[in-house]
């Protein structure tokens, strides 16, 4: 891991004298050196520290306040022979104070605010421009955010302070100054330049900067001759002087030149008169011979000029960032040229051009386009570098624009946003595509209903053999290769259906009491018994209720997670036997499970061939019936008999045949039998009625009911010997108003007949009789009069004994 180095030098000067209170000077240079969250703090201690023994430091977190120095304590106090402190618990990026005393006897402190964050790059970007005996200097900074101070130091070839500002051979410019000019320089001298910022309370690096004062400056190139030239007002003993070493290229003595050039480096003109007008050319020059030629006598110097030797400049080299642009983002070009020149502070002012492109926006050696679009692809940049002596460098490297793009437009193949698929079968493929540049990564992804995060990185969609947990949402996920900010998806909803399972089965009757998978199930038949059924199914079943007696509609049922409940149709015990519940759904198979439904019931559907039956004394009767029940029934006579019934099952369990033998001893016998059939659920009572056999004889009993308008007739029909007869109803009122009914069957369901007469006049007396007509002959009974009335109804109820009796 790479370390973090930064270095902060506070200085603060004191009087090296005591004060007058006696106490020490405070710790001074103070300095701070930064290795990742570790600070390393240093200080001097002065001449004059009073016999203290201690040094005591504090170190502030400008928003928590002081923080603990190793153990319960606030402070740090460090014998005076030592004058450092490491702390490896600062945070990055954080504000901290730092305060440092001295104690018995104590000191003021000397405190400063500093920040643990990155190093500052030192200035850049120095030029100095000598005019006469002032230069300006100038340079930039890396950063402006914060930025408080520049310092600028001054210093002669041998390091000493030179001033600048009254006394003092520093001064502070407060941001956005980054420039001064320093005035009344002794020219053809060499100084030294430093600079410094501060930011936050941390300074930068250093930078520093040589340079000479003189107007007189000659560039040449390697390898070429350059002709030097400068005056002097030395005109009988002095030395010319090379920038290296100072070493003499001729000295001049008595009027004459003498050259010390055993080099043969020089071109001198050791016959001119003009001894104040030195003349030299430098052959081939090198960067050795960079620098400042002078003439001196003894420690003077009088009178000197610069050489510059420079290079072409280099072939440019092209970057670019980012390195991989896109469209509708921009993507910034940066030339790079360079031009060596000895001395180094002589800056070259390069210029930049750019070619293949016609838009864009310059700033230097920077080429910004934005809003880069598809259409940019395939151009090619590139730049050349000019000197400010019109020298154009090479054609750099050029960089062919390829901007990325996507991913756009993402289209599946089949174009499905949903799809059903059988279990077994094989999903897709499915193909996933993006407009990609360059193309994409594709991964198809599927959260299952068991919570596995299944991933096919494959831009092909297949899945064999499909299972029903691999149903869900699939979503292709495509992102771009060199930037996973840039993202898109498409999703397509998978439904693998399967055929029923039914994994359970419960019935329950009206009390709710459930039974789980059973195979024989007894229910009553006034009961509508519920049915849960737990079954895996997709899609959702069709229930199918079916016995080999019975079919019936698709159970309508309601559902809840997987399980589906319905009551099932209304049954009678007609319809006991094995039933079949069935679960489809469209695939094939489905699944099927069997119950025995045991349908109780009491008896009904009571059949008898016959409730009136017409025997003689002395003569047995078989009276036998059907009925419908389960379990068996029992049969008792309402009255004592004696006689005894036989129960046999039919067919099926729920038909029973009931048979009991009548003995007729005596006309007491005759009458109306009832006869219980019962079993645990209920009973069902059926009457016969047993009468002689007797001659045709007249109706009798007959009753006549008069109102205003109307006549009801009741009588009862008597026995004729086993043959049906008609009967009809006449009337008169021994006037005008006579009539007869139409025929009226004889119904054996009621003891009595009943026939109503209507159209009668009020108030008048009328006369009724009954004719009984059969294949014996004719009957008239009684005849009954009967009196109608406006008002209260007359009721004339007349009893005719027959003559027999």
């Amino acid at each position: 891991m790479e370390l973090i180095h930064i270095f902060l030098v506070f200085s603060v000067d004191f009087l090296a004298v005591m004060l007058a209170t006696g106490k020490p000077d405070p710790p001074k240079d103070v300095r701070i050196h930064v290795i990742g969250s570790k600070a390393k703090i240093s200080w001097k201690i002065p001449s004059n520290i009073e016999r203290a023994t201690y040094s005591r430091i504090y170190i502030n977190d400008s928003k928590k306040g002081d923080i603990y120095l190793g153990g319960r304590y606030k402070n740090k106090d460090i014998p005076i022979t030592n004058s450092t402190f490491e702390i490896d618990t600062l945070k990055m990026c954080s504000e901290y104070y730092v305060r440092i005393g001295f104690i018995n006897p104590s000191s003021e402190y000397t405190t400063q605010k500093f920040w643990m964050t990155n190093e500052l790059q030192p200035p850049q970007n120095v030029r100095i421009n000598v005019i006469g005996n002032i230069a300006k200097i100038s340079w930039t900074v890396t950063t402006i955010q914060a930025v408080n101070t520049s310092l600028i130091s001054l210093f002669d070839s041998k390091g000493g302070k030179v001033s600048i500002n009254s006394s003092y051979n520093y001064k502070y410019l407060e941001f956005p100054i980054t420039s001064c000019v320093i005035v009344n320089l002794t020219l053809c001298s060499e100084y030294a330049v430093k600079i410094e910022y501060q930011s936050r309370g941390v300074w930068s690096g250093v930078t520093e900067e040589k340079f000479w004062m003189t107007n007189t400056t000659f560039t040449a190139y390697i390898n070429q001759n350059v002709a030097l030239s400068w005056t002097t007002s030395l005109n009988d003993s002095f030395s010319v002087k090379t920038p290296s070493s100072y070493r003499t290229i001729y000295a001049v003595h008595g009027g004459s030149i003498i050259s010390n050039d055993t080099s043969k480096k020089y071109i001198i003109n050791t016959m001119t008169k003009e001894l104040q007008v030195i003349n030299i050319t430098v052959i081939q020059v090198n960067k050795t011979d960079a620098g400042l030629y002078r003439a001196v006598t003894g420690r003077k110097v009088d009178g000197c000029c610069i050489l510059v030797v420079t290079t072409q400049p280099t072939k440019p080299t092209l970057t670019f960032h980012p390195v991989n642009p896109f469209v509708d983002g921009s993507i910034t070009f940066i030339c790079n040229s360079t031009v060596q020149r000895w001395p180094g502070y002589i800056y070259s002012n390069l210029s930049y051009q750019y070619f293949g492109i016609r838009r864009g926006d310059i700033d230097f050696n920077t080429l910004t386009l934005q809003t880069l679009t598809k259409l940019d692809k395939g151009k090619q940049i590139s730049c050349k570098a000019s000197d400010d002596r019109g020298q154009v460098s090479s054609t750099s490297n050029t960089v062919t624009l390829d901007p990325y793009y996507g991913p756009d437009n993402v289209v599946l193949k089949p174009a499905f946003t949903a799809i059903n698929v059988t279990e077994g079968t094989t999903l897709g493929p499915i193909l996933c595509s993006a407009a990609c540049n360059p193309e994409c990564i594709l991964k198809w992804e599927l959260n299952t209903t068991d919570g596995n995060n299944v991933v096919i990185s494959n831009k092909f969609l297949a899945v064999a053999d499909i299972k029903p947990n691999q149903s869900g949402i699939y979503r292709c996920r495509v992102v771009h290769n060199y930037d996973k900010t840039r993202r898109s998806k498409r999703e397509i909803v998978v439904n693998v259906q399967y055929s029923p399972k039914i994994r359970a089965l419960w019935l329950s009757d009206k009390n709710e009491t459930y039974v789980s998978n059973p195979s024989t199930y007894s229910l009553n038949e006034d009961v509508l018994p519920k049915m849960i059924l737990r079954i895996e199914s997709n899609p959702d079943p069709q229930l199918v209720l079916s016995s080999s007696l019975v079919s019936f509609p698709p159970l309508k049922y309601t559902k809840s997670d997987t399980n589906f409940s319905s009551k099932l149709p209304s049954l009678t015990c007609k319809d006991s036997g094995n039933f079949t519940i069935r679960a489809v759904n469209g695939i094939k198979y489905g699944d099927t499970r069997t119950v025995n439904l045991i349908i109780s019931c009491k008896p009904r559907n009571v059949t008898v061939e016959s409730t009136k039956i017409k025997t003689e004394v002395n003569t047995s009767e078989i009276i036998m019936m059907h009925v419908v029940s389960f379990p068996a029934p029992t049969v008792e006579w309402r009255r004592e008999t004696g006689f005894q019934w036989t129960v046999q099952k039919d067919k099926y369990d729920y038909r029973y045949r009931i048979q009991s033998k009548v003995h007729m001893k005596s006309r007491n016998d005759f009458g109306e039998y009832g006869i219980n059939i019962c079993n645990r659920l209920g009973c069902y009572v059926q009457n016969v009625i047993l009468t002689p056999k007797g001659h045709f004889i007249s109706p009798s009993n007959v009753y006549v009911v008069c109102k205003s308008t109307t006549a009801t007739v009741i009588w009862i029909p008597d026995l004729i010997g086993g043959f049906s007869e008609n009967f009809y109803v006449q009337y008169t009122d021994m006037g005008t108003n006579n009539g007869s009914s139409n025929r009226i069957l004889y119904n054996d369901t009621y003891q009595h007949m009943v026939y109503v007469v209507d159209g009668l006049h009020p108030d008048r007396r009328y006369h009724f009789t009954v004719l009984s007509v059969s294949v014996l002959g004719q009957l008239r009974s009684e005849t009954v009069e009967c009196f109608t009335d406006v008002g209260e109804t007359k009721l004339h109820i007349i009893y005719f004994l027959n003559h027999n009796k």
